[in-house]
């Protein structure tokens, strides 16, 4: 599997933004046009969208770190599938607008959201 890009809860979106495009270097870009809080794509080097921004987000009790989730770039779909049904692991499953990615989410033991993208 590849690390595909994770994303941050922000309370300020513009200083964020600001933050990882000067400090990191990465580059505002597009970002599809998703339902809820406003947010950005930032883009590295290879051109694709390592750092997802966005805020607006209600407080989670319990939720100890602004990282939201992990996702990796997957193959095999159905085997995927397969596995987490097999160990009783509940999921997501979800297309993205204009692209049809398809995306798998679900919780890792110690609560932190796995998501796995399937082109």
């Amino acid at each position: 599997m590849i690390l595909d890009h994770f994303t941050v809860h922000t309370k300020d979106l513009e200083k964020a933004s600001h933050f990882y495009q000067q400090i990191l270097g990465l580059k505002d870009g597009y970002r599809p046009p998703f339902d809820g809080p406003p947010g950005l794509w930032l883009y590295g080097a290879q051109g694709r969208p390592v750092v997802h921004l966005y805020a607006g987000r209600e407080e989670t009790p319990g939720l100890s770190s602004a990282v939201d989730h992990i996702a990796f770039l997957a193959q095999n779909l159905e085997e995927t599938l397969g596995r987490l049904q097999e160990n009783n692991v509940s999921y997501q499953q979800v297309t993205v607008p204009d692209t049809g990615t398809t995306q798998i989410f679900f919780s890792d033991p110690d609560g932190i959201t796995i998501e796995l993208n399937f082109d």
